[in-house]
């Protein structure tokens, strides 16, 4: 089965999602333009990744089966890159 997610945290990092916010090493990520999120999962206490392992979410974060309950996607496990962004509309274009 192939998903698309989103990857939001990179190896060796510690991610949590705390009263609907999600948090990197402990500093709130606020570079997104998601909604409250209402489960933390396993990330509702914090969730450290080894080398090789990455935490994704889905955009729908509150109907979307990612990391929160399946834990760490391995490097290997991963198949694509984003190589054009459609919206928001303003950032429309390549991303690197």
């Amino acid at each position: 089965m192939t998903i698309v997610k989103r990857i939001i945290g990179l190896p060796n990092e510690a991610i949590m999602v705390i009263d609907g916010k999600i948090y990197i090493d402990g500093i709130e990520l606020t570079e997104t333009n998601d909604n409250y999120i209402d489960y933390g999962g396993v990330a509702a206490e914090p969730f450290y990744l080894s080398d090789n392992e990455y935490f994704v979410l889905g955009d729908n974060r509150n109907e979307s089966y990612d990391s929160r309950e399946i834990g760490a996607v391995y490097k290997h496990q991963i198949i694509g890159k984003t190589i054009f962004r459609f919206f928001p509309f303003d950032r429309i274009g390549g991303v690197e």
